[in-house]
């Protein structure tokens, strides 16, 4: 009887196999990639000089003392400000397939032809 008790309680200790679970991960197939984009708006300021003609009192001499307007064109500084409106890819909605179903997720890189997933497998029940 007491052989018995020992053989059980050893069969109780003895180390179980994991096959209540596994995880692995293995390659899909990608169906299509459609690129996220965002509309990405900014505003700068910007200075730059402008050629302006003005009109100065220039002394002249003919046959007297006279004074005249003359054009002259002088650099005027005049500032801005810029608005620029631009795309910019964010990510990726990626259509993959996986034991004959379709899964879509989002990526930040462009995957390829091919989509690494990770698979855990769970007994039913």
């Amino acid at each position: 009887m007491k052989r018995i008790l020992v053989a059980v309680a050893a069969a109780l200790m003895a180390p179980v196999p994991a096959v209540f679970a596994a995880t692995y991960t293995t390659e899909a197939p990608v169906i299509s990639v459609t690129p996220v984009q965002e509309r990405i708006q900014s505003s700068r300021n910007e200075c730059w000089s402008e050629p302006v003609r003005v009109y100065e009192r220039a002394r002249t001499s003919r046959g007297g003392v006279y004074y005249e307007d003359v054009p002259v064109e002088r650099n005027v500084p005049k500032c801005g400000t810029i608005r620029e409106t631009r795309q910019v890819t964010t990510g990726y909605d990626v259509r993959y397939a996986y034991d004959g179903r379709e899964y879509v997720t989002r990526m930040t890189q462009h995957p390829g032809s091919t989509v690494t997933i990770g698979v855990d497998v769970q007994p039913a029940g």
